[in-house]
């Protein structure tokens, strides 16, 4: 017979087994979303001959302080970007 401590013990640790991976599907579905966000960032300035920030954040529903960092994840995937415009946006 199985001690209650030790079954209880158990049920813990598939709690926290669940918790871990449901906070993994979360990290996966926000980090997709940071790279397809970024690949259309991408699209945007490789395709048009002059983008300032207001046609970013509007064309693309973005926020200000995130193209920084869009811009960079953007220049691993697409390096015509960074040879076009460095990794700054301004």
């Amino acid at each position: 017979m199985f001690h209650f401590g030790f079954v209880a013990c158990l049920y813990s640790i598939l709690a926290i087994k669940a918790l871990f991976l449901q906070c993994l599907l979360h990290l996966e579905s926000k980090l997709r979303e940071l790279f397809l966000r970024s690949q259309a960032l991408a699209e945007l300035l490789l395709a048009t001959e002059f983008c300032d920030m207001e046609l970013l954040t509007t064309s693309l529903d973005l926020d200000a302080n995130d193209v920084p960092l869009l811009l960079a994840v953007a220049s691993t995937h697409t390096p015509q970007v960074t040879e076009r415009y460095g990794l700054s946006f301004r």
